[in-house]
């Protein structure tokens, strides 16, 4: 029997699914609960939350978060904290600020190439997420 899912990715980071399509889909799949854990944000999870419950699944709180060691990126998955404490509302906001700023930086490297579509402007992209504090090179 599948019980739970516990990493995975939203269009609040860089998935394809809304929350609310990842629950209708864990359901079909018989997962009993599910957990987002999109990258260095925790915006989605209140979909997540309000989805699981609709489809009759469980969820927790989570995060994949983004740390450099060594020169190195890892990936740290964290479950059920607190984001409104002050040391993790500052890694989250801190988390965000970087990937957006990476995502500007690869945006602009392909404007400069002619791989991405003429005509689209860098504040475009962000005025069509002002909900996300976490935009992705996807």
């Amino acid at each position: 029997m599948l019980f739970a899912n516990c990493h995975n990715h939203s269009l609040f980071s860089d998935g394809v699914y809304t929350p609310e399509q990842l629950a209708r889909l864990a359901k079909q799949a018989g997962y009993g609960a599910f957990v987002l854990t999109d990258h260095d944000t925790v915006r989605g999870h209140y979909f997540m939350d309000r989805a699981a419950r609709k489809n009759g699944l469980l969820t927790l709180l989570g995060c994949e978060f983004t740390t450099r060691e060594w020169g190195k990126c890892i990936h740290l998955v964290g479950f059920d904290f607190n984001p409104e404490q002050r040391d993790m509302k500052e890694l989250l906001v801190y988390g965000a600020k970087k990937q957006i700023k990476r995502t500007e930086m690869m945006f602009h490297y392909a404007q400069e190439h002619g791989t991405l579509k003429k005509g689209v402007e860098w504040q475009e992209v962000l005025d069509a997420f002002p909900f996300n504090d976490y935009i992705c090179n996807n």
